[in-house]
Parts: structure tokens; C-alpha cells; sequence
């Protein structure tokens, strides 16, 4: 897959925004890498209610309150199915479109893709074909141009091979930028805004942006409807400014990580610390998310059952999983 992991992660992902706060969640966590976490030192003997609270909509994904069928304002769904690792527990494509379809007879439309996925885009675009043959909702594409170069031409090749994978024109286009040394990255997304013009994309949005570096985005006029961010109890970056930027701007943060890759779940409550092997068993998703779980926890495995507990003790009051 070349460059799938970006070098560098800025920025975060999160609610609550001021057109109608969506929530952009992942079934399969797209890109991250390793961040540096502040660690909560210790939960306190009772529930850390305002804690574990501060975002109604966060404990929304996590306790499955938020339904597939609910949309903001503008018409975008509250939860997306990410799709990262499609073929990582078996290489047929035809299974993996078959698994999308599952997703689609349940309610959820909206995939997250991007070129650098691999065989993503083909894939989705191998499921679009299959659900125009049924009378189905069409899915919705959002995809990614991931780059660090700030040609025209690169942006309208990249466009024209997330077109021809998806058989369709992306519904959104999430721009990620690889190294913020190169101030390159208004002009790269000001190519975006051409494209859109043409008719060749929907929306523009940023992806693993911070606020820092979104704001000259915004104030270069690009028509940023979304910043796709991580978003956990693990990682609360959001919210040292990235929602307040967004709410005072209109955006939408979309969350990805909010389980960890698996982490935040049942199967951990009470469990041992996984061995190396074990460890080496997992998923991509959950190798990736370990290493943010060890810098929120600094490697206390206690920490993390207590943060499960915790947990466990809120999901019991309304009757769910964690």
C-alpha cells in the first residue's frame, strides 16, 4: 500500500459543531501514528461523571445510542463505515464487498476511503455497481487526497483514479497533507476547490488537520464542511481547541478511534495484559491503537481495567455493552 500511515498526526476528531454536530465514526479505524498522549493519572474511586460525560455525542457512539439513520442538519450521516483494512483477514474481494452489503441492508451508506488505501476504492466501487442493481440507497463515498505535493496536476490525478476506482464522483474529498515544514498545503487544497468547481467532487474537507494549521485554510476560503480527527477517552485533543474552532467556524469534526480499534470494549475487562504473541495476533487496527492505549496509560495495565470499569459501571445504568 506505499505511504498508508501518515508521518505525522495533527489535529483530532470530535462532535458537537455548530451544524448539527455529526459524528463520523469507523467500524474500521483509518490513519494515525504515534502520538504523544497526556495520560490521566488516575480515575477517581467514584465515577468521573463530568469526564467520561464531556461529550454527549462521544458517549453516544460508545453505548450505540446514535442510529444509523440519524443525519445533521445537512443531511450527513452521523456514523461512516471506515474502510482501511478490507482484505487484512482474507484477500478476496467479493467477501469484502459482500461485508460492505451488510453494512448497506443495515442501514449504513456512507463509506471513508482514500487512494491510498489499497484496493479500498475498488472495492467500494465493485459495491456501488452491486447495489445499483437492486433498488437499495446508493452508498456515499467519502474519500481522501493524501499528498505532499502541491501540483495541479497531481490533485486531478489522484481525483480522476478515486473516480474511475469508485464509478462515481466522491461525495466528499478529506485532504490530508504530509509535512507541515512545506507551507505548500493552501495551494494543494485550493486545487481541490477547482476540482469541486468542475464537478469532479462534492465537498472539500481536511483531514489529521490541527487548528493551527486549519485556520489558513479557512481563511484562504476553502469551503472546509469537515476536519477528520481522533477522537477517544484514550486521546481528547478535540477538545483543547479544535472544537471550539469548529463550532465558531461551522465545521463538523469527524470522530475516528473512538473504541481504539477494539480497545475500549468487554473483551479487555478483567483480562490479562496480552502477551507479545497475543499481541502480534491482533489486527492492524489494534497494534495500531496499542500504542496509544500504552502512552495514555504509560504501560499500567491497572489504569486501563479501571478505565473498563468505569465504563462497564456507565453502560450497566442504560443497559448496553461497552
Amino acid at each position: 500500500m506505499g505511504r498508508d500511515v501518515p508521518r505525522r498526526y495533527v489535529g483530532d476528531r470530535l462532535v458537537n459543531s455548530a451544524r448539527g454536530s455529526p459524528v463520523f465514526g469507523r467500524s474500521l479505524s483509518p490513519q494515525s501514528c504515534p502520538i504523544a498522549v497526556t495520560p490521566r493519572a488516575r480515575l477517581p474511586a467514584t465515577l468521573d461523571a463530568a469526564w467520561l460525560l464531556s461529550s454527549a455525542a462521544m458517549l453516544a457512539i460508545l453505548l450505540g445510542i446514535v442510529s444509523a439513520e440519524q443525519c445533521d442538519s445537512g443531511g450527513y450521516p452521523r456514523i461512516v463505515i471506515g474502510c482501511w483494512q478490507l482484505l487484512e483477514r482474507t484477500h478476496d474481494q467479493s467477501q469484502a464487498v459482500a461485508t460492505l452489503q451488510s453494512y448497506v441492508k443495515a442501514g449504513f451508506t456512507a463509506f471513508d476511503t482514500a487512494d491510498i488505501y489499497g484496493p479500498s476504492e475498488e472495492i467500494l466501487g465493485k459495491l456501488r455497481r452491486e447495489i445499483a442493481r437492486s433498488s437499495q440507497t446508493p452508498p456515499r463515498f467519502f474519500t481522501k487526497y493524501v499528498t505532499g505535493d502541491s501540483s495541479l496536476q497531481e490533485a486531478r490525478r489522484v481525483n480522476a483514479k478515486s473516480r474511475a476506482s469508485l464509478g462515481a464522483v466522491p461525495d466528499m474529498v478529506q485532504f490530508h497533507w504530509w509535512d507541515f515544514s512545506d507551507g505548500g498545503f493552501v495551494q494543494a487544497a485550493q486545487h481541490l476547490v477547482t476540482l469541486q468547481k468542475e464537478g469532479k467532487l462534492t465537498d472539500v474537507a481536511a483531514c489529521n488537520f490541527d487548528v493551527a494549521h486549519l485556520r489558513p485554510l479557512i481563511g484562504a476560503g476553502v469551503p472546509i464542511v469537515a476536519n477528520q480527527v481522533q477522537y477517544s477517552l484514550l486521546d481528547r485533543r478535540p477538545q483543547t481547541g479544535m472544537m471550539d474552532y469548529a463550532k465558531e467556524h461551522g465545521l463538523r469534526l469527524a470522530a475516528f478511534g473512538t473504541v481504539a480499534g477494539g480497545w475500549l470494549s468487554d473483551r479487555f475487562l478483567g483480562a490479562p495484559r496480552p502477551s507479545a504473541a497475543e499481541a502480534k495476533a491482533h489486527s492492524v487496527s489494534m497494534r495500531m491503537y496499542r500504542a496509544h492505549l500504552d502512552r495514555w496509560s504509560r504501560g499500567d495495565w491497572g489504569l486501563f481495567q479501571e478505565l473498563l470499569r468505569t465504563l462497564r459501571a456507565v453502560a450497566d445504568k442504560v443497559r448496553v455493552r461497552v
